[in-house]
């Protein structure tokens, strides 16, 4: 975190954005130093002043993309687990792999992600029959036909201003796993490449190189292996607030980021 905050500070930060759950911490620093870091005050005055906005905003960005309206859980559904699971109490990657290729989508593919995301699937490589079934009511489908024609919307969700922060919060905990606490490295690296560029298109290519770059010296100079939960979901809070551009990558005196990030802007100002 921002060294320029002491520990008292930061603690009234981490309290007031998870009680708020308010996205943009200069914003939440900005309404704590008014208050003298009181928590209680700072969010009486977020909910007075700012929570009308913020719900507005959300409102217009839900607009893009109407979440399926939830279907009641099928028999068909529950026999495809089955199906898929082989005999196995859990769906495996082999399972995964032949329901992928009975909705004609390759693996490889960003959109099993989404589908995933649905199901809220725990490990990779692995469906529970509650996640299979479920996920399958939450996309509102009953069938293999039904998922078949929403893949494309699923697709758009991962361009949509309203649900991609959503898919790519959840892909940190499907990437590790349940048993482990970071995202290794390289795995991280690898599905930044699919889902940013999936978002944000060939302009993030430029912010990449130089991130992975970073991330390799780290690997080499300080022998940091993993990534951190607040370090993956505020990589995307980082874009919101300065944006893409390299350029734009410049420390500001009210900044509140991990470490890590904060260790970048040290890197490309060294660059």
């Amino acid at each position: 975190m921002d060294k320029k905050l002491n520990k008292k500070q930061r603690s009234a930060l981490t309290q007031f954005t998870e009680f708020t759950a308010l996205g943009n911490k200069k914003l939440a620093i900005n309404i704590l130093q008014d208050v003298g870091w009181k928590v209680d005050q700072a969010v009486e005055v977020f909910y007075t002043n700012y929570a009308g906005q913020m719900n507005e905003e959300d409102e217009k960005e839900q607009e893009e993309v109407v979440p399926p309206a939830p279907a009641p859980a099928s028999q068909e559904v529950k026999d495809l687990f089955k199906k898929y699971a082989d005999g196995e109490i859990d769906m495996d990657a082999d399972g995964i792999n032949q329901f992928l290729e009975d909705i004609n989508v390759d693996p490889l593919d960003p959109v099993t992600l989404v589908i995933s995301y649905y199901m809220e699937a725990k490990n990779m490589g692995e469906y529970t029959q509650t996640e299979f079934v479920s996920g399958f009511q939450k996309m509102g489908c009953s069938s293999l036909h039904d998922l078949q024609a929403r893949i494309p919307s699923l697709k758009s969700e991962l361009r949509s201003d309203s649900e991609f922060p959503k898919i790519y919060k959840f892909t940190f905990n499907f990437l590790k796993g349940e048993e482990a606490r970071n995202v290794k490295i390289d795995y991280a690296i690898q599905m930044w490449g699919i889902l940013l560029k999936n978002f944000y298109g060939s302009s993030i290519e430029p912010f990449l190189e130089k991130w992975n770059a970073f991330l390799e010296n780290q690997k080499e100079t300080q022998g940091i292996n993993g990534i951190k939960k607040d370090e993956w979901c505020s990589l995307i809070d980082l874009f919101k607030e300065k944006g893409i551009e390299l350029s734009g990558m410049v420390p500001d005196e009210m900044d509140c980021w991990p470490i890590l990030i904060d260790s970048f802007f040290e890197y490309l100002n060294g660059s």
